[in-house]
């Protein structure tokens, strides 16, 4: 699942080195019993890196570039070398930008307003005790 990174407890978490990470999940396609086909997908979580443990207890499975091959099935791989990937992430290749309204340091990514908009808006739409005060397109009142 590609993305520019993931939110633990208002901290956004980004690569150093890159602007696109993959996280590892798995996706099934099964037939809607009212009719249909769905498409669902996962995001496989592991114990937290030294810089994700200082906010939550698990992160997602990022995996490193020069495994994409193998997790997306493009290249041969045993079940043991597949689950070998499901690790921690290298906290010295992450970042971490503030959480929101706090001062940005350094090495936090520059954004546009727009962008910090959108982010704030998906965690709202995602905190339980806004739902009703938001509209938010996955859930509902």
């Amino acid at each position: 699942i590609p993305a520019e990174g993931f939110y633990e407890r208002k901290h956004f978490f980004f690569l150093r080195e890159a602007k696109l990470m993959m996280l590892a999940g798995l996706w099934d396609e099964w037939k809607n019993p009212i009719g249909g086909v769905l498409r669902s997908y996962t995001i496989i979580t592991t114990a937290p890196s030294e810089l994700v443990g200082r906010v939550h207890d698990r992160m997602p499975v990022i995996i490193g570039r020069a495994d994409w091959a193998k997790w997306l099935g493009e290249e041969e791989a045993t079940e043991e070398q597949l689950k070998a990937l499901l690790k921690p992430y290298p906290a010295e290749l992450m970042g971490v930008s503030p959480p929101f309204g706090a001062k940005p340091k350094q090495d936090a990514p520059k954004e546009n307003s727009q962008l910090q908009l959108l982010r704030h808006l998906t965690h709202q739409c995602h905190s339980p005790q806004n739902w009703k005060m938001l509209t938010c397109p996955t859930q509902r009142s």
